[in-house]
C-alpha cells in the first residue's frame, strides 16, 4: 500500500517509519509538517520540501517517489518538484480518478490524483456514511462497476481508497475496511497496489 505521512509526525513515531521501511509499503511524501502550501513563500515551500525528502529518507531507508501537500498545493508546488527531482509523480489534483500528464515546463509529469470519492474523510463531511455499512458499500459498488466494465472489454480501472487512521483507525469504522479488503481478496480480477 501507500502510505502518506508527514516526515515530523515519522520523527515522532520512529517505530512506524521503521515498520513502513522493512514491510515495503511505499511512502508518499506529505511534506516537512502539515502546513498550507499555498500561503508559504517559495522559499519556504522548498525548504519544506527538502526537509520533508531527507527526514522521510533517513527514517525509512527510502526516497518517497511521490508527493501530495495538505490542502492546496501553490501554484509552484508541482514546478519545485520536478527541479527537486527523483519524483515519479505527484498525487495533488482530486480532478480525476485515472492518473494523468501535467505539462511542467514543457515536460510531461505524472499526476496520480487522491480521489475523494471513495475516501473515509466522508464520515466527518456532509453527506456523511451513517455507519461503516455505507462506506463498504460504496467501496464494493466502486469495485462491481469497474470490474464490469473491464468484463465488457474497455481499459482496467484505478481506484484510489483513502483511508486515515483518525477516521477508519476507529473500533466502530474498522469493520469496513476488513470487510472490503476480504470482498476484493476474494476476487480474481481484482489487484491491489501501490501507486507507483
Amino acid at each position: 500500500m501507500t502510505i502518506g505521512a508527514c516526515a515530523r509526525a515519522l520523527e515522532r513515531n520512529p517505530q512506524l517509519a521503521e515498520w513502513i521501511g522493512e514491510a515495503g509499503h511505499d511512502l508518499i511524501g506529505h511534506g516537512w509538517r502539515w502546513v498550507e502550501n499555498s500561503e508559504m513563500s517559495e522559499e519556504e515551500e522548498r525548504d519544506d520540501l527538502h526537509r520533508g525528502i531527507a527526514t522521510i529518507e533517513r527514517l525509512t531507508g527510502e526516497r518517497p517517489l511521490g508527493w501530495y501537500v495538505r490542502s492546496f498545493p501553490s501554484t509552484r508546488t508541482r514546478a519545485l518538484l520536478v527541479e527537486e527531482g527523483g519524483f515519479l509523480y505527484d498525487s495533488d489534483s482530486c480532478n480525476d480518478e485515472l492518473p494523468w500528464f501535467a505539462d511542467v515546463g514543457g515536460a510531461p509529469f505524472l499526476v496520480v490524483p487522491y480521489s475523494k470519492v471513495y475516501n473515509d474523510v466522508r464520515y466527518l463531511l456532509n453527506p456523511t456514511y451513517g455507519t461503516p455499512r455505507h462506506f463498504f458499500e460504496l467501496l464494493r459498488a466502486g469495485v462491481d462497476y469497474l470490474c464490469e466494465e473491464t468484463a465488457r472489454g474497455e481499459t482496467p480501472k484505478m481506484m484510489t481508497i483513502g483511508i486515515h487512521e483518525r477516521w477508519t483507525g476507529q473500533a466502530g469504522r474498522t469493520s469496513a475496511l476488513r470487510d472490503f479488503l476480504e470482498y476484493v481478496l476474494g476476487r480474481s480480477d481484482v489487484r491491489l497496489m501501490r501507486r507507483p
